[in-house]
């Protein structure tokens, strides 16, 4: 019989925000800032002025989440800010992109709900941490996922459909593939 993992599909991805670290959590508190004047149409803030000026750290910020290899794309050290999370018909997984290698990972059934926590400098970004629990008590964590509703909603349905497929095999409703 194969292993349940061998049968494993992606269904969903996203990378994590800039704000998933606690420098990109900071530039999300200082743009945040709405002190400022209105010139015509156009709110000039303080908040906006510093996106402005912490252009060049915010793009190396965002480019450093996505480039898989220093210094090079392709050559070069794998890079360990650069990470995706997963969600497989399985699991949820905070893994590096292009290869096996996996960060962290948790079963759709080693959890009952999925809360967003939007924490200081995140909602700047639309963004927020997923946080996992059992019981009550927090046993997984993604940080700074992108507009987290979507992810959050794909991870509750797949972990619904999950143990409904494997109370029904218990009860004898479906044979196993």
């Amino acid at each position: 019989m194969p292993s349940p993992l061998a049968s494993e599909r992606t269904t969903m991805i996203v990378w994590p925000s800039i704000c998933a670290t606690e420098v990109g959590q900071a530039l999300g508190r200082i743009f945040g800032i709405n002190l400022g004047v209105r010139i015509g149409p156009v709110p000039v803030t303080l908040g906006r002025l510093a996106a402005l000026f912490t252009f060049p750290l915010t793009l190396f910020l965002y480019f450093n989440k996505i480039v898989p290899r220093i210094p090079g794309v392709i050559i070069g050290f794998a890079n360990p800010f650069c990470r995706q999370y997963r969600l497989t018909n399985q699991r949820v997984i905070d893994d590096y992109p292009f290869s096996e290698k996996e960060w962290a990972s948790i079963a759709l059934d080693d959890f009952d709900t999925v809360e967003i926590d939007v924490r200081p400098g995140q909602e700047w970004f639309s963004a927020g941490d997923l946080v996992f629990a059992k019981a009550g008590k927090e046993v997984f964590r993604l940080a700074g996922v992108s507009r987290p509703a979507a992810f959050r909603q794909a991870c509750v349905n797949a972990r619904q459909a999950k143990v409904g497929v494997d109370a029904a095999r218990l009860a004898g409703f479906v044979s196993a593939p």
